[in-house]
């Protein structure tokens, strides 16, 4: 059963709301099943399309829960009198032929009267709505469906002719897809790297930028902090050198008085008494050399 074709065929699903009228122009919503062998089940096969088909029906409608119109009192199945296989291998060729003659069939709206009548095409209309008169005028004995075993060999030898001449072509397309892949990674690929870099290059010149302007804030920063410093430091300065002069001016006055009193005692004579000894002043704003010059010591 798993290596066996068969073809099933939906006619007519939007028609399965209809009112269930026998009009004779009234579409007829059924499935037919074609099976060369008889080896699948009609009935296993029909409950999987009609769940699909109520799937389905169900997705358009928006409708998430609830019964499908495809039913088996709604939707009929049947299964025409058609040539059959007399091997175990012809399966596939008998569909595709089955398929065929429903193809040429394409013109057809399968309406009651033509799927129900039993005249020849072209008479008056005469039908009975019964199973076993379905689609026997249309199929059964239809010109399409007429064919013998002979019919299947040559169908079988036109397909092998035809992959043989698609084979060419097809491997050239599937080789030149699988070129056009491989140029199309590699071309990714390339892609890729090149934006990789750039943006490593990107990356890099952001931290350059960024370090660039905190070792600039950290110069300015250094500057800044430098300032008081080179400002205290000047003024210590200045008032080390007003206390160096200070100093200098204290040692040469000191230095200076003990000369000058020292050369006053070697020129008292021995038993004169010495008087206390008096330090004029010098002139407002002179120096204290200029007044040890000028004899302002006196004794």
């Amino acid at each position: 059963k798993t290596l066996h074709w068969s073809l099933c065929v939906v006619v007519n699903p939007g028609a399965i709301n209809d009112p269930v009228v026998i009009d004779g122009d009234r579409p007829v919503p059924c499935m037919l099943f074609f099976d060369s062998l008889h080896m699948h089940c009609t009935s296993e096969t029909k409950n999987h399309v009609l769940k699909w088909l109520n799937h389905e029906y169900q997705k358009m409608q928006g409708q998430k829960k609830g019964e499908g119109p495809f039913k088996t009192s709604t939707f009929q199945d049947y299964s025409p009198q058609v040539p059959f296989q007399t091997n175990g291998y012809d399966c596939g060729i008998f569909v595709c032929r089955y398929a065929y003659a429903l193809y040429r069939l394409r013109h057809l709206k399968f309406l009651h009267k033509e799927v129900f009548s039993t005249a020849v095409l072209g008479s008056p209309t005469r039908f009975r709505c019964k199973k076993k008169n379905a689609f026997k005028r249309l199929i059964t004995n239809g010109q399409d469906f007429k064919f013998e075993m002979e019919d299947i060999d040559q169908m079988r030898s036109d397909f092998k002719k035809f992959i043989q001449k698609l084979s060419p072509i097809y491997r050239q397309w599937k080789n030149g897809k699988k070129r056009s892949e491989e140029e199309a990674k590699m071309s990714a690929k390339k892609t890729a790297a090149i934006q990789d870099d750039s943006a490593q290059i990107a990356a890099f010149e952001k931290q350059s930028h960024q370090g660039v302007t905190k070792e600039g804030d950290m110069e300015d920063l250094t500057m800044e902090n430098d300032q008081p410093a080179a400002k205290l430091e000047k003024k210590d300065s200045t008032v080390s050198e007003e206390e160096s002069d200070t100093s200098s001016i204290t040692e040469l006055s000191s230095g200076l008085k003990a000369s000058t009193l020292t050369d006053k005692s070697n020129n008292v004579a021995p038993n004169q008494k010495q008087e206390p000894h008096s330090v004029k002043k010098s002139p407002k704003g002179t120096d204290a050399t200029d007044s040890f010059h000028g004899s302002s010591i006196t004794l």
